[in-house]
């Protein structure tokens, strides 16, 4: 069990294109009013890049990557984060399907 000293309020997964992972910690970080360092928001990174080709899921119409995509969510919400953040790219097209994904303490947001 994580120490609630240093639980991350922000999960997010990454690896859905590696650079989309950075640049999203980059702004995160950039527009955060913080003064100091322990003023930025506490969060964790999971990179994920092993996960199966989303747009060629998107365009063959299957759910290939929704199974370790829940499985990211399911970690990340065993971290106790109160909002999940998914950068990607190319952007994520949501389905029916795919949206239900989100649990009830999780949201999914692509930053560009």
């Amino acid at each position: 069990m994580i120490d609630d000293g240093i639980r991350p309020q922000l999960g997010i997964i990454g690896g859905l294109g590696p650079l989309a992972s950075a640049d999203f910690y980059f702004k995160l970080t950039r527009m955060t009013e913080a003064l100091r360092d322990n003023e930025h928001v506490p969060s964790v990174l999971l990179s994920v890049p092993q996960l199966p080709d989303r747009t060629e899921a998107i365009l063959a119409g299957h759910d290939g990557p929704l199974a370790p995509l829940r499985a990211a969510i399911a970690t990340l919400n065993e971290l106790g984060v109160a909002c999940i953040a998914m950068p990607a790219t190319p952007p994520i097209i949501g389905t029916t399907s795919w949206r239900r994904t989100r649990g009830p303490r999780s949201s999914t947001s692509a930053m560009r």
